[in-house]
């Protein structure tokens, strides 16, 4: 397993673009606030910009700091040999995250 962060996303224009191309690469298999029936991929990546810039701009009012960065864009892949499913992958994944980011109590997708 190899795990790399593509990119830092420093405004929510980088989020937005980098939104769109994971879900042109990716199944889409869940995050911190679901994706809606009949929800356009466009109208789920613009709620999505939305909401992570609410909680950015929460944090940089209570504490009168700018994050230089407003998310990041990490990948996990595997080895082909190693025969993982999709929803094992997925799964390993969302463990790593987990552990390493403390994804519960952030908003990812």
């Amino acid at each position: 397993m190899i795990r790399k962060v593509l990119s830092k996303l420093p405004d929510s224009g980088a989020m937005g673009r980098s939104m769109n191309y994971a879900l042109k690469k990716a199944a889409l298999v869940g995050g911190s606030e679901v994706k809606f029936e009949g929800t356009s991929i466009k109208d789920y990546v613009k709620l999505g910009v939305k909401k992570c810039d609410q909680v950015n701009n929460k944090y940089e009012s209570s504490t009168g700091r700018n994050q230089e960065v407003k998310g990041l864009h990490e990948m996990i892949s595997f080895d082909a040999t190693d025969k993982i499913t999709p929803e094992k992958a997925a799964e390993l994944a969302l463990g790593v995250w987990r552990d390493v980011l403390d994804i519960d109590k952030h908003r990812h997708r």
